[in-house]
């Protein structure tokens, strides 16, 4: 919580000064859009992978959702599957 505190008064100081300096105030427009695009991004990414993989889970071809995505990251490797 103290990092969220200290990097909010580190970006707001940092804001301030430009906006000051510059007289602009497009650049928060588009930091604020920025970081909604990135947001939108990577959960949209998240949910998709997780609702497939959920979906694969109860599909009555196990192959099939072993093959994609139901095993990844779950299974350790067995011993056939690491280098010797």
């Amino acid at each position: 919580m103290i990092i969220g505190v200290i990097s909010a008064v580190v970006g707001n100081t940092i804001i301030n000064y430009a906006v000051r300096k510059y007289r602009k105030t497009w650049f928060v427009i588009a930091i604020l859009a920025a970081s909604i695009l990135l947001s939108m991004v990577l959960l949209g990414y998240l949910g998709l992978f997780r609702t497939l993989r959920s979906y694969l889970e109860v599909l009555p071809l196990p192959h099939l959702a072993a093959l994609v995505l139901c095993t990844w990251h779950t299974t350790p490797p067995t011993r056939s599957d690491t280098a010797t």
